[in-house]
């Protein structure tokens, strides 16, 4: 089930970040990551099965730049490759698409979780290598919305 983040669900989303961490985000970034949950102003979703939190996705409308943004997509690692990142993606795609300004989609992501992306339809616009870290590289993708 996807639903809302709640204030209850910080604990919980920092032990997944930190399951993904170092090979998909920096340890640095977690600060990052609270700082953005504790004071959340766009939408930011959880993937939910029976009582245990198993993802997160969040998104948000630039209006002055008609796009839409993908921000903090990250699974436990046990749930990779089952889907759970799919429906989170499917849902934050399809509330960005319903904006009728919004014209292109972005996010930035890593060598680690690009291809992730590209199944969606995004393509790499830049580079920067060792962006988050030593060894993890930005790619910054984007779609037509």
């Amino acid at each position: 089930m996807i639903r809302p983040y709640k204030p209850t669900d910080l604990d919980s989303l920092v032990s997944i970040f930190r399951q993904n961490t170092p090979v998909y985000f920096a340890e640095h970034e977690e600060a990052d990551l609270v700082d953005y949950l504790t004071n959340l102003k766009n939408p930011q979703l959880v993937f939910v099965e029976g009582d245990t939190i198993l993802g997160t996705a969040g998104y948000y409308l630039a209006e002055n730049e008609n796009t839409g943004r993908i921000a903090w997509v990250f699974v436990a690692p046990h749930s990779h490759g089952k889907g759970v990142g799919r429906q989170l993606m499917d849902y934050c795609l399809a509330a960005i698409r319903q904006s009728p300004y919004v014209q292109t989609i972005g996010v930035r992501t890593s060598q680690h979780a690009n291809s992730f992306f590209a199944r969606f339809g995004f393509t790499e616009i830049d580079f920067i290598p060792d962006f988050w870290a030593p060894g993890i590289h930005l790619y910054q993708m984007e779609m037509p919305a």
